[in-house]
């Protein structure tokens, strides 16, 4: 049971056919304007090998979990004999590399560092510029099909409280400008206070909590509070835009998020500590998180 997907490299140098399941996926490569070629396998299926690949600085690359890279790397390969040649973005664990879009000038990838995202521009000198957000907590997304010759790189950014706002960010320096917002009428999101906290697990890890409440409500620990999370399946819930939550919090409730072990917020070994003989860690990571909001005077039990 596989899927497959037609498509070009960002540089159009090749169709690429990706074949691709829940473990394992086959990508194989016709060079542009070359339909009738056979198509070159770049790495035939194996279990528990999930890779993409693309086209930059005029080389083939691909993000990959081979060798033991749970998290996955950036690989530059030989357009010749498609073999790894050198590494881009190496693999660190707890670091999981989301997706790549690359650019003429610019590889942009979107990635997690202790459950948040995070977007990296990387110059063909090596150079990488981090780009910084204000928000404590928010959500990035990379809309597809953008412009290979393009000078920006165009993210979705949104908060709890935030609706969805399009920022266009410079591939040279990262200056950010917005050029859209959604608007939702009677939504205020300056009334909202969001914070990330991290509780402190039994052995020792961190859980990350998003949380959201109103500024003008000061009940302290009286303040009734909805704790939610999943930690399965290596799901991610991500602190997205939601007028539920914001409408709980109207009514004088905090809203918290855990994002615990089982999903892969913070990684691959974030979603296999948190299954099966280890599940037990999903349900006290989420004990924790409760505990810390009541520690922190949130609410109370």
């Amino acid at each position: 049971a596989l899927f497959m997907r037609v498509a070009r490299t960002a540089a159009d140098g090749f169709v690429v056919l990706s074949l691709f399941g829940p473990d394992t996926s086959e990508v194989r490569l016709i060079a542009a304007g070359e339909e009738h070629a056979p198509a070159r396998v770049l790495r035939p299926r194996e279990r528990g090998i999930r890779y993409e690949v693309n086209e930059w600085e005029g080389s083939l690359i691909a993000l990959s979990n081979a060798d033991g890279a749970t998290d996955r790397q950036i690989l530059r390969l030989d357009p010749k004999h498609l073999q790894p040649q050198r590494t881009l973005v190496p693999h660190r664990l707890g670091v999981p590399i989301i997706a790549m879009m690359p650019f003429a000038t610019t590889l942009v990838r979107l990635e997690r560092v202790d459950g948040l995202h995070r977007l990296v521009l990387l110059q063909p000198s090596g150079e990488e510029i981090p780009i910084a957000f204000e928000e404590s907590s928010y959500v990035l997304e990379l809309p597809p099909a953008q412009r290979w010759n393009a000078s920006h790189v165009r993210v979705v950014h949104q908060t709890l409280a935030q609706p969805p706002r399009w920022l266009d960010v410079r591939l040279s320096d990262g200056q950010i400008t917005e050029v859209g917002r959604d608007s939702w009428s009677g939504v205020d999101s300056q009334a909202y206070h969001i914070e990330r906290l991290l509780a402190v697990a039994d052995d020792g890890q961190s859980v990350p909590i998003t949380v959201l409440s109103r500024k003008d409500l000061d009940g302290g620990a009286s303040l009734p509070l909805l704790l939610t999370g999943y930690g399965a399946y290596g799901i991610s819930i991500p602190a997205s835009f939601n007028t539920n939550c914001l409408s709980l919090a109207d009514r004088g409730f905090v809203y918290a998020i855990a994002h615990i072990r089982g999903g892969k917020d913070k990684g691959f070994a974030w979603y296999e500590n948190g299954k099966m003989e280890k599940k037990e860690n999903t349900f006290k990571d989420f004990i924790a998180a409760a505990d810390h909001l009541v520690k922190e005077r949130f609410t109370s039990y």
